[in-house]
């Protein structure tokens, strides 16, 4: 009876060890619409293996099949590509030809705010987005605004220019700058 208990436990513990993950969380915090967040994940292999990703909409992963030996690591990249203001908490599944299944959740924001110092690139693609706090444009940056963009400021906020701001539009494409409360104006 207690070698048939023995077998069991270690037959048990062969199943769950096939592979370990580094984390069963990843938080992505808040990222703004138009860009990206990438974190790391770590698999450590117990045997060889196939290991297959299954792909979560609105993530992208470096890699989605691929084959370990025992006693290999393999770092996996993934990414958070908000596709607007979008709150996420959802899994990627990860299994093994072995016949193993993990999870790790997976949480992030993604967030169409600006505020504090910023520079680069706001996109029409993603636009409109809300002005939540001052923005500033700090000395030696610039901020580009491609046509099309909305920008909705809260009350109060401040488009504060230091460094250089390049804004055209045109006939087809309108920046426009509105208040996020229709019954208040933008001065």
């Amino acid at each position: 009876m207690l070698r048939i208990i023995t077998a069991i436990l270690i037959s048990a513990s062969m199943l769950f060890s096939q592979f370990g993950l580094s984390s069963s969380e990843l938080n992505f915090g808040s990222v703004l619409v138009g860009s990206t967040n990438t974190l790391s994940l770590n698999i450590a292999s117990s045997l060889d293996q196939n290991i297959t990703i299954n792909p979560v909409n609105f993530f992208e992963v470096s890699h989605f099949e691929f084959f370990m030996a025992d006693g290999d690591n393999e770092d996996i990249l993934i990414t958070f590509v908000p596709p607007s203001g979008i709150t996420l908490n959802t899994y990627l599944v990860i299994s093994s030809d072995a016949g193993y299944q993990q999870v790790v959740e997976l949480v992030a924001v993604g967030i169409n705010n600006l505020e504090g110092s910023i520079s680069g690139v706001i996109s029409a693609q993603y636009s409109p987005y809300n002005v939540t706090k001052d923005v500033i444009v700090e000395e030696n940056n610039t901020l580009v605004i491609e046509p099309g963009v909305e920008l909705l400021f809260s009350p109060n906020t401040l488009l504060i220019v230091e460094g250089d701001l390049i804004a055209h539009g045109n006939p087809n494409g309108l920046i426009k700058f509105l208040a996020s409360n229709e019954d208040s104006s933008y001065k």
